[in-house]
C-alpha cells in the first residue's frame, strides 16, 4: 500500500512539474509562423509618417481621413491538451485606422491565415458602424452583423 501511495505522490509532482514548465511559449512542442502573401500585402499602407485619404459621399460631404496608427505585428495564440501548450503560433497581421475632419472612424485589417485548408486570408474594413469582410480562400465575403 505505501508503494501505491509514493507512486500516486511521485506521479503527481511530476504531472505538476511537466504542467508548469509548459506554461511558457519556448515550451510548446511546436511553432508555427503564419506570414501574409505578398499579393495581399501590397493593401497595406508602407509609410505612416502622413497619410491623407479624402472621401466624398452622396451629398458631396468630402472628409479628409489622417492615419492615426499603422501597426505590423503577430498575434500570438496556442493549443494545449490536458494543460501541455503543444503548439504555439504567431500570426501576421495589419492594422491601420484613420480618423476625418468629421470624427468618422475608419479601420483596415489584414490577417494572414492560421488554417490554410479552412480559412484564407483576410481582409476587413469598418467606416463607423459599417464594416466588410472579405475572404481570399473563400472568394467571398461572409455575412457579418
Amino acid at each position: 500500500m505505501n508503494i501505491i501511495s509514493e507512486m500516486k505522490t511521485k506521479l503527481t509532482f511530476g504531472l505538476l512539474l511537466l504542467l508548469l514548465v509548459s506554461c511558457g511559449e519556448d515550451d510548446a512542442l511546436t511553432k508555427k509562423w503564419n506570414y501574409l502573401s505578398d499579393e495581399l500585402r501590397v493593401w497595406a499602407i508602407e509609410d505612416s509618417t502622413f497619410v491623407r485619404m479624402i472621401m466624398v459621399d452622396d451629398n458631396d460631404i468630402t472628409r479628409e481621413f489622417i492615419i492615426r496608427t499603422n501597426e505590423n505585428d503577430y498575434s500570438w495564440g496556442s493549443a494545449s491538451f490536458a494543460g501541455i501548450k503543444y503548439e504555439v503560433s504567431h500570426t501576421e497581421y495589419y492594422y491601420q485606422n484613420m480618423v476625418s475632419n468629421y470624427g468618422d472612424s475608419y479601420s483596415f485589417y489584414l490577417n494572414a491565415s492560421f488554417d490554410k485548408e479552412t480559412f484564407g486570408e483576410n481582409m476587413m474594413f469598418y467606416i463607423n458602424d459599417l464594416n466588410f469582410k472579405y475572404d481570399f480562400f473563400w472568394k467571398k465575403s461572409p455575412v457579418s452583423k
